[in-house]
């Protein structure tokens, strides 16, 4: 987007520059004021108001690439007249009945293809990657999670109900993420569910169940962490103050760790190449789930987002649970056909 914007802005005002992928930032001397109104018209010609905000994002990274102020309100008298063009627009009858399409749900078939992904490798061991992407991806889908949701959830937050029974008496044991944080409201608690998957009783070795993944990253979690304590005298003391309190006990962390091949210098080369780390997994991580996904179970060509996760949870909510448009939440996108 940053090159395609650079293009727009040297075209739109003539500029000798010619920019690339690798130097999308005009010369100093080219980034005054009238080139940069000249730019915003153009993108409200070329699409209205979302052409606009991400030119908008552009014209901020070159200004703060070259130590400027960034355009806002709070820098009125370098960027006036350009201030005052925003507001123009925005006063316009076109930006203020513009209205988000948002991300598309994701299909039947691909629902499928994520909820029965394999998590072991040829040679029948659990790939680390695959295990915890896998169950944040349920995670996400099956609770309606925004990415942020899911990266604010911890350990504490998550309780195991291994001897729940259904009303027809069969077991059907489920994770219960409690204490968590309405994302409209902050200080309203809520709390999601995700249990067994099993056609019948609980089948404990079932690759397809969510509540068998979410068993066995917990364990996986445990093992590593163990690990860690075991070696915790061999570790520099940076390292033990960044996973250990002042009483020696591990602190606590997020549900979805981080996984890397490093590990800390202390571990052998079998250890760095398989370490799951005592850290919490990123939000750019989180965000990124489904790309992982999606050339592995060959999911098209199209990039994969989380916004797609929450439009497929409300999908299902509608169209198998009667739930109609006018009772959604207002936190819940808009309902649109199950593909």
């Amino acid at each position: 987007k940053n090159s395609r914007h650079a293009r727009k802005f040297a075209r739109c005002n003539e500029l000798p520059w010619h920019p690339t992928k690798e130097n999308f930032v005009p010369p100093r001397e080219d980034i005054t004021n009238d080139n940069i109104e000249d730019f915003f018209v153009q993108c409200w010609d070329d699409g209205s108001k979302p052409n606009v905000t991400q030119g908008h994002r552009y014209i901020n990274h070159i200004l703060t690439n070259y130590g400027m102020p960034t355009l806002n309100k709070h820098h009125r008298q370098i960027y006036a007249s350009v201030i005052d063009l925003l507001q123009g627009l925005q006063r316009e009858k076109k930006w203020r009945d513009h209205v988000s399409q948002g991300a598309d749900p994701m299909s039947r078939a691909t629902v499928k293809k994520l909820l029965l992904a394999k998590v072991h490798d040829e040679n029948g061991e659990i790939n680390f990657r695959k295990l915890r992407n896998k169950v944040l991806a349920n995670a996400l889908i099956l609770c309606g999670w925004h990415p942020k949701d899911a990266w604010k959830v911890m350990d504490t937050n998550v309780i195991d109900i291994e001897d729940f029974h259904d009303r027809d008496g069969h077991l059907r044991p489920k994770f219960l993420f409690n204490d968590l944080s309405h994302n409209k409201r902050p200080k309203y608690k809520v709390f999601n569910t995700i249990g067994c998957g099993c056609k019948g009783e609980h089948h404990t070795k079932n690759v397809a169940c969510p509540y068998n993944l979410i068993t066995w990253y917990q364990q996986l979690k445990e093992e590593f962490d163990d690990q860690l304590i075991r070696k915790k005298n061999r570790l520099g003391r940076q390292e033990r103050l960044r996973h250990f309190d002042e009483n020696g006990d591990l602190k606590e962390r997020k549900f979805f760790r981080s996984i890397t091949k490093g590990g800390c210098r202390e571990a052998t080369k079998l250890e760095r190449t398989t370490l799951h780390e005592h850290r919490n997994m990123g939000f750019g991580s989180i965000q990124g789930v489904f790309e992982f996904w999606r050339p592995v179970l060959d999911l098209g060509d199209i990039k994969m987002t989380t916004d797609q996760a929450r439009r497929t949870f409300c999908t299902l909510g509608h169209k198998y649970t009667g739930t109609t448009i006018s009772r959604c939440s207002s936190s819940c996108p808009r309902s649109s056909s199950w593909r």
